[in-house]
């Protein structure tokens, strides 16, 4: 299984929706033990993902969870590998609020951010994407913001 998502590209002279896949460089493949091994003769197959050397099965649940994710967003999907949690200072790297730094006060979804900009003494929502979030340590933060 590759799931495939639209995604708006824009050249110099045009702007066009293509397809591509949602997990660079992975595809999902059920195997048997006996299809094991072969797989990875698979012109452009590397390895298993693997963890401990182990490799491991995705539960056909999350696959047909993202299958449906995939079928019913209307919005390109983010993919974050990101841990952000609420409580730790951020810098944003890319955008209209490029530079802001504030607390992650909430975390909604991947792609939505409530960012406490303690200067002002006020809130600031932001529908940015995780991966425009920069994780600034404490010492970091109070120095730029004194």
């Amino acid at each position: 299984y590759l799931p495939l998502q639209k995604v708006l590209k824009y050249w110099s002279d045009r702007k066009k929706w293509i397809e591509e896949p949602l997990f660079k460089g992975y595809i999902f493949a059920k195997v048997s033990y006996k299809e094991f091994f072969n797989i990875l003769n698979t012109p452009g197959a590397v390895c298993y993902v693997s963890f401990g050397g182990k490799a491991q099965a995705i539960p056909e649940i999350q696959i047909n969870n993202i299958k449906t994710m995939v079928h019913q967003s209307e919005e390109e999907i983010t993919l974050s590998f990101k841990n952000i949690k609420k409580g730790q200072k951020a810098e944003v790297m890319f955008g209209a609020l490029k530079g802001v730094k504030g607390e992650i006060l909430e975390i909604h979804g991947q792609n939505r951010i409530l960012i406490r900009i303690q200067s002002m003494n006020c809130s600031l929502h932001a529908k940015i994407s995780t991966e425009e979030v920069r994780i600034i340590e404490e010492e970091e933060y109070a120095l730029q913001n004194s």
